[in-house]
């Protein structure tokens, strides 16, 4: 009888998959600073040259379809091969090469270790507890690179890799260059191998982020870029401190004048004034126009969750330092 070549890579990664369970592997790539978790396994699998079947289940216990490149599930499994001196346990992965600290920037504790958990095992949904798919920013199309990071990393280790800041939906400029991000021809979400970088993937003439001649925020853009690689390092900028939706927020539409004798907020006045300031932004970020389908997407800034949101906590901050100045 003859068995299919997917049965043999299956029963193949299965059996590494038995190793590999108890023992870490001879051999992991070392991870660069602010790489993203999806590279450093792109960069195994580029190295082992392992059929993506056999390689998703030596690496996962099983073969996945989907990876999300900012809240990824399944680390204990990436961790459980890497070998001891490189001390990388799952939290530390978590934390060095997703986008966990973003994500969970504003978060209680409690919700951060449930995001955490979900993330680390198999169990949950890491993206929908984080609310990463939270309008108005929403979940990128492909995965970003810069061209000016890629050969720096070239010269210095000989190889380019995917960085974590550039994947988060909200950083469409480089925060160390200044220079607009390009789309990869990878796409995001359904990835069925994972790809390095190189000129397939980062082609030098791949389309920018940021539609060409658009008029655009540039300062604004790039600003928020400088916030988010701070949250991404577990900096909080001066913007948005820590305690910022519960401690300054009403004090800055204070003194934008946006609330009532009472401290109620001037909802109405609230949306046309944050339209008017965030306007350079729509051509990257066309769901910062309140519309009437969802609702605004201001109203649900203080709402448990929604709330939590990195991308509105940032772009909410700004917006009033800028009505207040």
């Amino acid at each position: 009888m003859t068995i299919s070549r997917s049965r043999k890579w299956r029963e193949q990664g299965e059996r590494l998959a038995r190793l590999a369970r108890d023992a870490p592997s001879v051999y992991f790539p070392e991870p660069y600073p602010g790489e993203a978790l999806y590279s450093i396994i792109a960069r195994l699998r580029q190295h082992t040259g392992m059929t993506h079947s056999t390689f998703s289940w030596s690496v996962f216990g099983e073969e996945i379809r989907v990876f999300a490149i900012n809240l990824p599930f399944r680390i204990q499994a990436v961790a459980r091969r890497i070998p001891d001196r490189m001390a990388l346990d799952s939290k530390t992965i978590a934390v060095r090469h997703t986008g966990f600290p973003y994500y969970t920037a504003y978060m209680d504790n409690a919700l951060k270790k449930r995001v955490l958990t979900e993330m680390i095992g198999t169990d949950g949904n890491a993206v929908r507890t984080a609310g990463a798919r939270a309008r108005p920013v929403t979940n990128t199309d492909f995965l970003r690179f810069c061209a000016e990071c890629n050969m720096e990393a070239v010269r210095k280790y000989g190889e380019a890799y995917w960085r974590q800041v550039h994947q988060l939906p909200i950083v469409t400029i480089c925060p160390d260059h200044g220079l607009d991000l390009q789309k990869s021809s990878l796409p995001n979400g359904f990835i069925k191998s994972f790809a390095t970088t190189g000129e397939d993937t980062c082609p030098p003439r791949a389309p920018t982020v940021i539609p060409r001649n658009a008029p655009v925020d540039r300062t604004l853009l790039f600003q928020l870029a400088l916030d988010a690689r701070e949250l991404q390092q577990g900096i909080y900028p001066k913007v948005a401190p820590k305690n910022y939706r519960a401690a300054q927020f009403k004090t800055m539409l204070g003194k934008a004048g946006i609330l009532t004798p009472r401290g109620y907020i001037r909802y109405d006045r609230f949306h046309e004034d944050v339209d008017r300031v965030l306007n350079g932004l729509l051509p990257v970020f066309p769901e910062l126009r309140q519309g009437s389908v969802a609702g605004p997407w201001i109203l649900r800034f203080r709402e448990g969750k929604a709330g939590h949101h990195p991308d509105r906590t940032l772009l909410l901050a700004h917006a009033l330092e800028r009505l207040a100045a």
